[in-house]
């Protein structure tokens, strides 16, 4: 049977490494959005709030080693079992509630983006969807003992469920709805008329997702194992760890996007001008191209990662009309959407 142990150093080197990264690109994320390009979303509040419940999950994990992770549950005094028990419970609900957070972050992201009506139906009800599932697995989490405290203290008289059969059934609900969330967006990127590295890099990005997919998957076996277990102390570092794994490199996926603007401030050379671009054929006296399946172009694309100023004061070369710029000035004004109407005809 497979193992779920893992060295005390290791969870807890793992675990604040990477907590402290997805709080560095968190906090890089909304300087940019707020800062930058002064447009902040819904979206930002969620990946906030998510980081917040992340730390908290990194406590409990590090408090867990701290009262007998990777030592076996026999060797722990009566005091330790029951306060590594407690760390344990609240790490579990914490984990659910801040994965559900992370995902409509991304689904949030996404309605800034992508305006086509049925997909941002798909996304409103992807986000009911992650709601109940998250509510329900906290819930889950919370209530897996009756009464509660027999979760720590064998002590009490009651009942708890199933471990095995409720962990897998959240497991399998969470990486299917990853699937979902990392796919969602990507038809309607393939879609796009652009040059093939363009396309590439944006797929790349919108993708980022997988690997979240990839964690929750290869997190099973040690989850197997902890919910078999009898020495749940000895046996369940490797799920822990798995779990921050999971829930901070989310929180990096998600943040890492809307980076490009201060990555082009810090590296102003590094994208090139998104002002200059490459002149319409009709020197920009004819009408801008139409727009694909409700999502904006690259141009525009470009323009909203931009402060409204910088926005506003290229637009193009000297031959491009005043209309042309007074519709950049507006879509770079135009707040949390790309593009509120789509070109008819």
């Amino acid at each position: 049977m497979a193992s779920g142990h893992a060295p005390k150093h290791a969870v807890i080197g793992t675990t604040i490494t990477f907590t402290l990264l997805a709080a560095l690109a968190v906090l890089l994320r909304l300087y940019t959005r707020i800062k930058i390009i002064s447009r902040s979303g819904i979206d930002d509040l969620f990946i906030s709030l998510a980081m917040l419940l992340s730390i908290l999950l990194t406590i409990c994990q590090c408090r867990e080693t701290h009262y007998g992770g990777s030592r076996h549950f026999a060797s722990l005094s009566p005091f330790e079992q029951q306060r590594f028990a407690q760390w344990l419970w609240a790490s579990i609900w914490i984990y659910y509630l801040a994965l559900g957070t992370v995902k409509c972050s991304i689904l949030l992201q996404y309605l800034r983006i992508f305006t086509q009506r049925r997909f941002q139906v798909t996304c409103y009800v992807m986000i009911g969807v992650v709601g109940v599932y998250t509510a329900w697995a906290v819930s889950s989490a919370i209530f897996a003992c009756t009464p509660v405290a027999l979760f720590w203290d064998h002590t009490l008289q009651g009942t708890c469920f199933s471990r095995l059969a409720v962990w897998f059934a959240n497991a399998g609900f969470n990486i299917a709805t990853d699937i979902i969330t990392t796919a969602l967006p990507l038809p309607m990127l393939r879609a796009l008329h652009l040059p093939r590295h363009q396309k590439i890099a944006l797929l790349v990005v919108f993708g980022l997702g997988g690997v979240t997919c990839i964690i929750s998957i290869l997190r099973l076996p040690a989850l197997y194992a902890i919910s078999k277990a009898t020495d749940v102390s000895y046996s369940n570092p490797l799920t822990a760890l798995y779990s921050n794994l999971e829930v901070n490199i989310g929180i990096l996926c998600c943040s890492i996007p809307p980076l490009k603007a201060f990555v082009a401030r810090v590296w102003p050379g590094l994208f090139g001008d998104v002002r200059s671009g490459n002149p319409r054929e009709d020197g920009g006296r004819g009408p801008p191209p139409k727009r694909r399946f409700g999502i904006a172009s690259l141009r525009e694309i470009e323009i909203m990662t931009m402060p409204r100023q910088e926005a506003c004061e290229g637009g193009g070369d000297e031959r491009g009309s005043k209309r042309d710029s007074d519709s950049t000035c507006k879509l770079a004004g135009n707040g949390s959407s790309l593009g509120r109407r789509e070109d008819q005809g």
